[in-house]
């Protein structure tokens, strides 16, 4: 016998069930800002009047503040120019030990705070050790692996 009835029981599993769908679409949107931003920019897009012009219509106000979306739309998108190469003009691999931030930005999918953390990971005795660092997955890894060498100290 269940202390809860079968109305109640369907409520409760509604309750979490839309709790559920509300924290699977906030991941959603934390993981594809980009086109969250542009889902949204569809949703405020005027729309053409084919009819045109009526008499004597005039637009509803606008129902409540305007939404705002947590990405920022007022900053400039930045042109980034092409990356230098990842390794010395000698040809040499880059040492991940000794290598400043600056440089290990060139690295691809490398950003200023991912180089940040490989830096504070230091010292390295071999390259798999920077699977250790948060952000650099086995693809990552595996895209820069010829570029870098670890020295020893």
């Amino acid at each position: 016998m269940s202390p809860y009835t079968r109305h109640q029981l369907l409520v409760l599993l509604s309750i979490v069930f839309v709790a559920g769908a509300g924290l699977a679409v906030g991941h959603w949107r934390r993981l594809h800002p980009d086109l969250v931003d542009r889902i949204e920019r569809l949703d405020r897009a005027p729309t053409p009047d084919t009819d045109g012009p009526r008499t004597g219509d005039t637009p509803a106000p606008p129902v409540g503040p305007p939404r705002r979306s947590k990405v920022s739309r007022s900053a400039p998108v930045a042109v980034q120019a092409p990356r230098e190469a990842a390794t010395p003009s000698d040809g040499s691999p880059m040492d991940l030990n000794s290598a400043s931030i600056d440089a290990l930005t060139r690295l691809p999918g490398v950003g200023p705070v991912l180089a940040a953390r490989i830096a504070d990971g230091r010292p390295y005795t071999s390259v798999d050790d920077l699977r250790r660092v948060r952000g650099v997955g086995r693809a990552k890894l595996e895209r820069f692996r010829e570029l870098v060498t670890i020295s020893e100290r």
